[in-house]
This record gives C-alpha cells, structure tokens and sequence, in this order.
C-alpha cells in the first residue's frame, strides 16, 4: 500500500483515518479478485470498523504491507481481519464487519456460492476485539456540525465509510478543546501556566470502534456529531460519539468509540494532567450534562 505525504497529520505521522485508508483498499483489491469480484459491483456495506492503533506510521517512499484475511463468514456477511506491517513492524489491527447488499430493494442479500466459495478459501480462525460498549449519549455532549463534501462520497453514491472517522476525529478535537483549551492536539507544551512548562505532551488514538446505521447522502445542509467523555483511565480518556440529522436527533445514523492517550515526546503513555482529568470527569455524560 502506497504512503502519500497528503497521509500526515499535525503531528507529522499517518493520521488515524489513513489506516483505515489502507484496510479499505486493501479490502477492495482483495475483493476485487475471483468469485468475489461481484460483492462490489453488486453491492457491498460495511456495518462496523473497528481499529487497534498499535504504532505510528511515518511518511517513507516503502509502501506498506496489508494482509487480509476471512475471520467470519454468515449468510450474507463477513467479518475480514487486516493487520497493517512497515516492513517488519505491525503498525495496526483492523476487524472489519461486512454485508452483501441490494441497493434497489434496500435490503441484505445472501452471498452466492461463488462468492462464499472464495471467502471460504481464505478462512483464517481469528480472535475478536474486546468490546467497547457505547453508552447512549441521550442528546448530551459537544455538539459538532459537519457538511458532506463532493468528493466524501465513494463509488455507490452515499458518504464512504473512512470519511465518518474525519467527522468523529474532528468533533472529537473540538470536544476536548472546549472542555479544556490545554488539550493541545499537535504535541507542544503549551498546557497553561505553571502546568509543564517544558515538557513535550501529545495524544494518540489506540483504538476506534465506528459502527453504520444509515447511508448518508451528499447534501448542502451539515449533519452533526455529539460527542463525550465517558470513561476516564490514568492515561486515557474514552469518548463516545453519535451521529445524528439536526432535522432528527432521535435517529443515530453511526456511533464510535475512541480511546485516546496522553503519551511523551516518545510515544509513552503518561499521566493526565490534572487539569484535563478534573474537567472531563466533570463532563461524563451521567454525571453532567455537556451543552
């Protein structure tokens, strides 16, 4: 898998959703190939993306190397397991929920022997992700609007499934910077006075769950994601996030879970500090509404 410099992020690595870039295509060439070719031209949703961020990606002309096997096969989904290597290094791990579709009856559809004969050929038995369960956020968190653009959307009309980890990413940046405006995003040591004056702080995603309920279409008026803290580690902070229609904040259209580390110059976890621990435990969606 070709690295592009347009990849990097503020912090001068892959961003969090160029891995999930990579599973994608790499997903896509795999199942572009034999008796599975048709799962794309027919039709094919992802359901659920769920992502372990093991190691940063730095920008090199070496492609990077994406394996993909079958961890799960239903009747009319599957379950692909890609691993993500820099040469040698295992950089990620991704779990991948799929599902067989039929866009014009807007419905499931079973995949057909061919197909099935082709996943089962690549059939490696492999373990799950420990769950990450969403706590409903009952309309309480930051509140993030974002609008689609043109080139979101992906060949079947509807806003690609790696675009919805941009909007989370963003309203989760926006989330922190407003509980606390130290929560510096790009790894600087402005964190106010008398607070670490000269020490080099960052954060880093460790792991993201995305799950879809609904195809959002292309449209001039923004869609909106809430997001909030609930769950406060010695050196992570999990968020939750809902993506919702401001027309019908009752329907969740995806939802995701993050948890993101304070870590050192060197990519170490390290203590919260106390100021960001004291004003997102305040913030917890249960504790305190966030408006």
């Amino acid at each position: 898998m070709q690295r592009r410099w347009t990849d990097l992020d503020a912090q001068g690595h892959a961003n969090n959703t160029a891995f999930v870039e990579y599973t994608q295509e790499a997903r896509t060439q795999f199942l572009g190939k034999g008796g599975a070719a048709g799962l794309l031209t027919d039709g094919l949703l992802v359901v659920t993306n769920q992502v372990e961020f093991v190691s940063s990606i730095p920008f090199s002309p070496d492609p990077l190397r994406v394996e993909v096997v079958v961890s799960d096969i239903g009747n009319d989904r599957f379950t692909l397991a890609s691993q993500i290597y820099d040469q040698t290094a295992l950089m990620a791990r991704a779990r991948t929920l799929c599902c067989a579709y039929d866009f014009d009856a807007a419905t499931p559809r079973p995949l057909s022997e061919g197909q099935r004969e082709y996943l089962e050929s690549h059939f490696v038995s492999v373990d799950g992700f420990r769950e990450m369960p969403h706590k409903p956020l009952g309309g309480n968190g930051i509140r993030y609007p974002f609008y689609p653009r043109w080139s979101d959307l992906d060949p079947y009309g509807h806003v690609n499934n790696v675009r919805y980890f941009d909007f989370i990413q963003e309203a989760r940046i926006a989330a922190m910077t407003s509980l606390d405006t130290h929560a510096v995003r790009i790894g600087t040591s402005t964190w106010g006075d008398g607070e670490l004056p000269k020490e080099f702080v960052t954060w880093l995603l460790a792991r993201q769950d995305v799950e879809y309920f609904e195809q959002l279409p292309h449209r001039l008026e923004p869609y909106m994601v809430v997001s909030a803290p609930v769950k406060i580690g010695s050196t992570s902070i999990t968020y939750n996030a809902e993506v919702v229609d401001p027309a019908d904040e009752t329907k969740i259209l995806a939802r995701a879970v993050s948890v993101v580390v304070c870590a050192d110059a060197n990519g170490v976890p390290r203590a919260l500090p106390d100021t960001i621990r004291q004003t997102s435990e305040r913030y917890m969606v249960g504790q305190h509404p966030v408006g």
